[in-house]
């Protein structure tokens, strides 16, 4: 067994992209798999004086040889992806590509419905156009739950179909039938220059021919790999709590983005998982709204943001900050069986702490609720009402300590800087 899938424990933006990198830096690994997600999710990797920006593309297309390889279980923006190949190629990093066939393409469509959505329901909650509530439920505006959405409705458009144009066409022009209603319903106006159906099928054709060395049935291609003993690391976007069966919905992704999704998300074998790593930053951070028991609501969290600069990769908007949950950890750890954790951004926690002159740091081990002590994270409707209750470990090896006798596993990576090696192998 030679997978190794790498998830998110909290509520994303942990920093598993520079974890990815740096074990694939290692050596021994034939292939880097995305599993879920599109140009929603983003990872950064930093070399030297260089940041490198991911939405698409596997954290593994800085190692030349290996594979990267986009699964069954993504949405994908052709055009996006184009255009990360063509920043990576300025840099002389030509990545081997392979795309799954069964994957879905995100149409202009889908965006539109994002962004009219939206606006739908900010305008229901009686909200202004820039204003989140708890009645929405705020996105990229990528385009990734309508894609999601149709893919469930079996009407979407698979990278299969861009390579037969005639196909491509018909599909597209049954789409236009159903989206140009629906987005009239929405609120968008009537647009005087509607997309052209033969237009956009000669542009997603294209996409299909210029990558037809890539496209491929990437499932045989891992599940025969994995056969041969060779080791694949599976990544998964966003993270375990925003999976859109068992995050906080409605402000989860629509994706799967648990551990078992490797195994859906690339159509390989479960059997072939033989380690789960869970990454988990030294305190909390999410982007968009519902609730957040831990959050910092004064100028201490603007402190912490500038310290971590916590804003998101894909949008750039400011993420909420607090302090590490490990209700919500545990969870997670539970869920997907986590074998190893990865603790990143403990050098910006020390940093923050000192600045604070703060000793002593506050991690959430549980919530209060009613006069009941609560352990197990609950659901969206329920997590707005719990209190968090703290302890207050001492230092960087107390905290560390803690985190792995609370979760009952060890911590294997330790994140200590912004830079690619900044990482620490602990033995524990």
């Amino acid at each position: 067994m030679t997978g190794t899938v790498v998830i998110d424990c909290q509520l994303g933006d942990a920093g598993k992209g520079k974890v990815i990198d740096w074990i694939l830096s290692q050596g021994g690994y034939s292939a880097c798999v995305r599993f879920n997600g599109g140009p929603n999710a983003g990872h950064t990797v930093k070399v030297g004086d260089k940041t490198y920006k991911f939405h698409q593309l596997p954290s593994g297309v800085l190692h030349n040889d290996i594979y990267s390889i986009i699964g069954n279980g993504c949405v994908i923006d052709p055009a996006g992806i184009e255009y990360e190949l063509a920043q990576l190629e300025k840099e002389g990093i030509k990545p081997i590509l392979k795309v799954s066939d069964r994957a879905h393409v995100i149409l202009p469509w889908h965006v539109l419905e994002d962004m009219y959505l939206g606006e739908l329901r900010r305008k229901n909650a009686g909200l202004k156009p820039t204003e989140m509530g708890s009645l929405t439920s705020s996105t990229t505006g990528r385009g990734i739950g309508p894609c999601y959405a149709d893919k469930s409705s079996r009407i979407g458009i698979r990278v299969e179909d861009l390579s037969d144009y005639d196909r491509l066409k018909a599909k597209l022009a049954f789409l236009a039938s159903l989206k140009e209603p629906y987005l009239k319903i929405l609120g968008r106006p009537v647009d005087p220059e509607p997309e052209s159906i033969e237009r956009l099928a000669d542009r997603l054709y294209m996409f299909g021919l210029s990558w037809e060395d890539s496209i491929s049935d990437t499932g045989q291609f891992l599940n025969d790999a994995l056969k041969r003993g060779k080791k694949v690391l599976f990544e998964g976007a966003q993270s375990v709590h925003l999976d859109i069966d068992s995050g906080v919905y409605p402000y989860s992704t629509s994706s799967t983005c648990v551990a078992a999704g490797a195994s859906s998300g690339t159509g390989i074998s479960p059997k072939y998982l033989s380690e789960i790593i869970g990454v988990v930053k030294a305190y909390t951070s999410r982007a968009g709204d519902g609730a957040f028991p831990t959050e910092l609501r004064d100028e201490r969290a603007d402190v912490l943001r500038e310290l971590g600069k916590e804003y998101g990769t894909t949008t750039g908007k400011p993420r909420r900050v607090g302090f590490l949950d490990l209700v919500m950890v545990k969870t997670a750890v539970e869920m997907n069986g986590v074998d190893v954790l990865a603790l990143t951004r403990m050098d910006t926690l020390t940093e923050f702490g000192r600045s604070q002159e703060m000793t002593r740091i506050p991690v959430c081990k549980a919530y209060e609720f009613k006069g009941r002590t609560i352990t197990r994270f609950p659901t969206m409707n329920m997590l707005s009402f719990m209190q968090p209750v703290y302890d207050y470990p001492q230092g960087w090896d107390e905290y560390i300590r803690y985190v792995e006798h609370y979760l009952g596993i060890p911590v294997r990576f330790v994140g200590t800087g912004p830079e690619r090696n900044d990482i620490e192998e602990r033995k524990p």
